[in-house]
């Protein structure tokens, strides 16, 4: 995957400072509005007092500077000093004899600072009393715009449309309203300005201007983390893109792939599209690979019933019934020539064995399973019960496994030949792959090899053989996407009893 170049974050500045505009003057509207904000008066004639007040600050120090210039002080300047009334009773103790030695000048000088500083910290002290709700809108506006409104417009913004930037997962995920919330929580400090006006409207003076220090603080650690972070990084993802799992691409730069397998697995019409079909060839027939880019959505689905006396379901049917847009079978079951809906292994659902419970301590297996994240484990010769310590949610059993942790299977010779396969197995980045190979047995198809090479070529990290032959079915919105043993797709595939599905 591609560094990102140093322009983009000059972009994201330049986006970042357009939003905050555009948000100060929103909030600004809004906080002019009489009804949102009846203090609105107040808070302007207050303001403007500050305004007078380090005005005659600045006024006062040039004064004082240019009438010291001689180390007398006439009359005419005394009394032109006078005028500020705040600092009037500075000037009447040094005032003796119209000379002011340099002890004196450093002496009153430092009064003026502090006289100014604390007169200041009430003033900005009334001013934040008078102002909360003009904060409060601002921070809601911030909230709005940088979350819900970014999550609208799918990881844009104003300012990131004209700087050509979005915002997109940097797992392949789905990025969560909450995701954009937390987001802006972060990265306009919404969270810790939030907790200062409740400091500031519960608290006293004292304890809300000590508050008031130690968030500006926070503050601004956070805001030189993020910035270290988005200049540092090779892939300039700052503190809110790491805890939320984004990160900000320019929209009008190419992505560069290590190869074109990489690129047609993560290029697709639309980037909220759940998944993506590839069409390929594998061994001698042609196969199917299924990109899931929710990898959390991916669940077992099974039969209505285990041991029961029935024949199983269709993939079809079980895909349509569990609300699954693309699906694949699964384990192996008992065969009585049609199917059958007894298991073989151990079955996990929603974090409960449905079959194997009584040997969920016993009997060890090869165990295919996912976390509710979606994450693809297996375990070799382990129990229903280690796996479900495993933090797996659903889980089926078969073999052999492709691929583990990035290791591919070494296969000698060819021990099962050509035959209609079915595989699942995942990238590093989290994407699940379902393949799928046409064919008839032992006539033509895809040899373990060449499934170990497909899954490989396409990033899988881990990956797993599923039933096969007669068994391999693919449904996709309620069809039958791929080409099955003539047998089974006499009846639109053949009845299994369990497999994996993309669940709405």
């Amino acid at each position: 995957m591609k560094n990102l170049d140093l322009k983009i974050v000059l972009k994201r500045v330049g986006a970042y400072m357009i939003d905050i505009i555009i948000t100060i003057c929103l909030a600004t509207l809004i906080t002019t509005i009489p009804v949102f904000n009846k203090k609105y008066q107040k808070y302007q004639d207050k303001y403007q007092e500050y305004t007078q007040i380090y005005t005659d600050y600045t006024n006062i120090k040039n004064l004082l500077s240019s009438s010291y210039e001689d180390s007398e002080i006439s009359e005419e300047e005394y009394n032109k000093l006078l005028e500020y009334n705040l600092y009037k009773n500075i000037f009447s103790s040094y005032y003796e004899d119209s000379k002011i030695t340099k002890d004196e000048y450093d002496d009153i000088l430092e009064d003026i600072n502090k006289t100014y500083t604390n007169t200041a910290k009430e003033y900005n002290y009334e001013l934040q009393k008078l102002g909360i709700t003009n904060s409060l809108i601002t921070l809601i506006t911030t909230l709005v715009y940088f979350g819900i409104i970014q999550c609208l417009l799918k990881g844009s913004t104003l300012g990131k449309k004209i700087m050509s930037l979005k915002v997109v997962s940097a797992n392949d995920k789905k990025i969560t309203i909450f995701n954009y919330l937390l987001r802006s929580l972060i990265i306009n400090n919404v969270l810790l300005n939030g907790i200062n006006l409740i400091f500031l409207s519960y608290t006293s003076k004292e304890i809300f201007l000590q508050c008031d220090n130690i968030i500006s603080l926070l503050v601004s650690i956070i805001e030189a983390i993020t910035i270290y972070l988005v200049i540092t990084r090779p892939d300039h993802r700052g503190l809110h893109d790491l805890l939320c799992n984004t990160k900000v691409i320019d929209t009008k730069e190419k992505t560069k792939y290590k190869d074109k397998y990489e690129e047609e697995l993560y290029t697709r019409e639309n980037p909220d599209d759940d998944y993506k079909v590839i069409d390929l060839k594998v061994g001698n027939s042609n196969g199917y690979l299924v990109a899931i880019y929710k990898p959390e959505k991916v669940r077992l689905i099974s039969t209505k019933e285990f041991n029961v006396g029935g024949k199983g379901e269709r993939i079809i049917t079980m895909c349509e019934r569990y609300g699954g847009s693309v699906c694949i079978n699964g384990g192996g079951f008992q065969d009585s020539g049609y199917g059958s809906d007894i298991p073989i292994g151990v079955v996990i659902q929603d974090g409960e064995i449905t079959w194997g419970a009584d040997t969920a301590d016993t009997t060890r297996d090869n165990i295919i399973g996912l976390t509710k994240d979606g994450k693809l484990k297996l375990m070799t010769n382990a129990t229903a019960n280690e796996a479900l310590k495993a933090n797996i949610n659903d889980a089926m059993v078969f073999g052999p496994f492709l691929i583990v942790n990035g290791k591919p299977l070494e296969i000698v010779g060819d021990p099962w030949g050509y035959a209609p396969r079915v595989a699942i197995g995942q990238t590093k980045s989290g994407i699940i792959l379902f393949l799928v190979v046409d064919g008839e047995n032992y006539i033509n198809g895809a040899s373990l090899q060449d499934m170990v090479d497909v899954l490989t070529r396409y990033g899988a990290y881990n990956a797993a053989n599923l039933d096969g032959g007669q068994s391999s079915s693919l449904s996709i919105n309620g069809k039958l996407y791929n080409n099955p043993p003539a047998a089974a797709k006499k009846q639109g595939g053949r009845y299994v009893v369990t497999g994996w599905g993309l669940i709405k």
